[in-house]
């Protein structure tokens, strides 16, 4: 199944794949991107009892403001139940990785949950998803679909590119 590009701007690319929510992040996330993101998971609950997320942090990705990590935590514990998993691979190292490192483990804690999991690189994290996206009879075929879906997403995801996708955020958001 190929995914589709739901929204994209100069600092995210938000993708569809089966039950999964992929974002692509390169730049600061405001609060519209937050609610963007909570709209791809709302589209793809649309058709699937349970969603996923993979959210790829791009080396030199800012952490967000705190109005953002506080929208991202309201989506998240609103969509409750139906939200099973989302695996966050931070690609960066050093003082900042560790600083975002720490921004989730606050989330967690705030949501009072583990949704939120933090992995090493993209395979452990496609890997870790891989129970719960539906319709999986061959995981060796799944997880060999989706990685070459997120490679062709991260191929088209070119930082600084113009908005596409439904209500793109508003400057300055």
């Amino acid at each position: 199944m190929p995914q589709i590009r739901f929204f994209m701007d100069d600092a995210v690319c938000i993708s569809l794949w089966r039950n999964v929510v992929v974002t692509d992040t390169a730049g600061l996330l405001d609060v519209n991107h937050m609610k963007t993101f909570e709209k791809a998971f709302r589209t793809v609950l649309l058709t699937h009892k349970e969603a996923v997320g993979l959210a790829l942090l791009r080396p030199g990705t800012p952490v967000s403001s705190s109005e953002a990590r506080a929208e991202s935590a309201r989506f998240i514990k609103d969509l409750g139940p139906s939200l099973v998993r989302v695996a966050m691979v931070i690609e960066d190292k050093g003082i900042l990785a560790t600083m975002m490192r720490s921004v989730i483990r606050g989330l967690n804690v705030v949501m009072r949950n583990s949704t939120l999991i933090i992995l090493a690189n993209q395979t452990e994290a496609i890997r870790s998803l891989l129970p719960n996206i539906g319709n999986v009879t061959d995981p060796a075929a799944a997880e060999k679909e989706f990685a070459q879906a997120l490679a062709e997403m991260r191929a088209g995801f070119r930082p600084g590119a113009q908005s596409t996708g439904p209500n793109p955020p508003a400057a300055g958001g």
